[in-house]
């Protein structure tokens, strides 16, 4: 992850969109960069919105543990009740595989672990990891 996020970066710098400054990331002053940003932006929308979906989601194994067939399944009802009401944009967040892929990440990165099938909290931080994806849609 950090080695692709670093390239991207780089390359995002290379077409004039963006100034990395230290530890600061900052939009280019060319007129340009802002618009191209929120294209790309809306094009990974759905991605962050399903990936917001399955943390929210999985914030629900403190009260009910389950499988990673259970947590799809809350993570597909919470996904078509957060489109219905709005909370969500894209239909698309609420694709089965990007769901799939998105509690994978969820394992790998330590939010989620997985004993005989059984899915658990791994660490409080899925909560801000919900919240985090959150403020990176309301940016567009």
């Amino acid at each position: 992850f950090d080695v692709i996020f670093t390239e991207t970066l780089a390359h995002l710098e290379k077409l004039l969109l963006i100034e990395v400054k230290g530890d600061r990331i900052v939009l280019s002053r060319e007129p340009f960069a802002r618009p191209r940003l929120v294209f790309l932006a809306e094009m990974l929308r759905d991605y962050l919105e399903s990936y917001w979906v399955a943390a929210v989601t999985a914030q629900t194994l403190a009260k009910a543990s389950g499988d990673r067939k259970e947590l799809l399944k809350r993570a597909m009802e919470k996904g078509k009740a957060a489109y219905l009401s709005g909370e969500i944009e894209a239909s698309e967040a609420v694709s089965r595989t990007t769901l799939e892929n998105a509690i994978q990440f969820l394992i790998e990165q330590g939010y989620l672990t997985e004993a005989q099938k059984n899915l658990t909290l791994g660490t409080p931080r899925q909560g801000e990891l919900a919240q985090q994806i959150r403020s990176f849609l309301s940016e567009t």
